[in-house]
């Protein structure tokens, strides 16, 4: 130890241990901690979901389903499986909800004028979610059809746009989304496609709206469902044993 001036006069022995708890316990300076932040400017991905009304974004770019007091929802989910058909078979009806009925998709804090709804075909793996290669939506239409609908196309993407009325609370009942399969030769032999068309068979239904700002850009919002499994090899669709017995049988 170091002998150092003892209080009072005396000399005493103080210790490197000590000296190092007489360090410790002087007082600490701590750096200013910001305020927490706001996610009222919510970002996926680092993206803001503002855009300018001339300049939307495209169909693989991350958004999210809520801005500010803007939430984009889906109310009622489809079922998680549904037979997707092919441009050679007739359509197999539009898509489901697991309780009956169709899924139901709504747009709250905005109720000022109609919006358009756009619907596609995403994917449902690990990757960022994008329209899907092998899935298109597909248009539904007949006497037992009561949401209106068109198709457009963006880029190569098919998509369904319905409209979103104040008078209706702008919500949309789903009644009028089919899938369509397209042949995976046609897509497995497009430049820079990786995908196998036969182990890609699920999807999700994708809901966008671009709500108008005062300032005269647009917000972007975005929901996806529940995954859907496509493929007619589900276990869904495949016959089930309820009983057997392995000494007898009826004749």
């Amino acid at each position: 130890g170091v002998t150092y001036p003892a209080p009072g006069g005396e000399e005493g022995i103080v210790t490197q241990h000590q000296q190092l708890l007489k360090k410790d316990t002087a007082p600490m300076e701590y750096l200013t901690v910001p305020s927490p932040f706001v996610w009222s400017k919510a970002r996926i991905g680092g993206h803001s979901p503002v855009f300018r009304s001339g300049s939307l974004p495209p169909l693989d770019w991350p958004l999210p389903n809520q801005y500010e007091a803007l939430d984009l929802k889906i109310e009622v989910q489809p079922k998680t499986h549904h037979r997707a058909h092919y441009e050679t078979e007739g359509s197999r009806g539009a898509v489901k909800a697991a309780a009956g009925g169709h899924p139901v998709v709504k747009l709250l804090g905005y109720s000022e004028k109609p919006l358009t709804l756009q619907m596609f075909i995403g994917t449902a793996d690990d990757r960022n979610l994008r329209p899907h290669a092998f899935y298109q939506v597909h248009r539904i239409t007949g006497k037992m059809v009561a949401t209106a609908s068109q198709e457009a196309v963006v880029g190569t993407t098919k998509v369904l746009e319905v409209s979103l009325l104040p008078e209706n609370n702008m919500t949309a009942n789903i009644d009028c989304a089919g899938i369509l399969k397209l042949r995976n030769s046609d897509i497995e032999l497009r430049k820079g496609e990786t995908d196998v068309g036969r182990k890609n068979t699920r999807v999700k239904l994708v809901f966008r709206v671009h709500v108008p700002q005062p300032n005269g850009k647009v917000v972007s919002l975005q929901a996806a469902s529940v995954p859907i499994e496509c493929s007619q090899r589900s276990a869904h669709e495949l016959p089930q044993v309820e009983s057997y017995n392995i000494t007898a049988c009826p004749v």
